[in-house]
């Protein structure tokens, strides 16, 4: 079979995407969430805990600084970070109703945006992704 393949497309240096990367769906607790990437989660953050805990760790597990007083044409916050993924992340998780806020040296602000609630996370430790760890946390 593999001897039948004629071209690889690969875009590796991301000419072709620009290195743009998009939340676009889920699955949490084998549940699929096709429309994920257009909102479709912001109903359930106050009712489904682990919809909100799904959520949450996009907006929370990242290096992402926001820049100060910059915003899109939506009214989303401008993000910056190491990695677009990370940004695709936060984006992600900002369009379902969980807003990454701010980032210092002590932790983390969230805005639950249905219920208009902030909260603050500790920042105890960090451990960077790794090729070898092939994560972060």
């Amino acid at each position: 079979e593999l001897s039948k393949v004629s071209y690889i497309f690969s875009d590796k240096t991301g000419t072709l995407t620009q290195n743009k990367m998009i939340f676009d769906q889920c699955s949490i607790n084998c549940v699929q969430y096709p429309e994920a990437g257009k909102g479709s989660l912001r109903s359930l953050v106050s009712k489904d805990e682990n919809v909100r805990d799904f959520l949450l760790n996009m907006a929370l597990n990242n290096e992402v600084l926001t820049e100060d007083g910059k915003t899109s044409t939506r009214g989303m916050p401008k993000y910056a970070a190491p990695s677009p993924d990370e940004i695709a992340l936060v984006k992600g998780a900002y369009l379902n109703g969980v807003q990454f806020v701010s980032r210092s040296n002590d932790g983390i602000k969230i805005c639950f945006q249905e219920e208009d609630e902030h909260e603050s996370y500790r920042i105890l430790n960090s451990f960077e992704f790794t090729s070898e760890r092939k994560r972060s946390s």
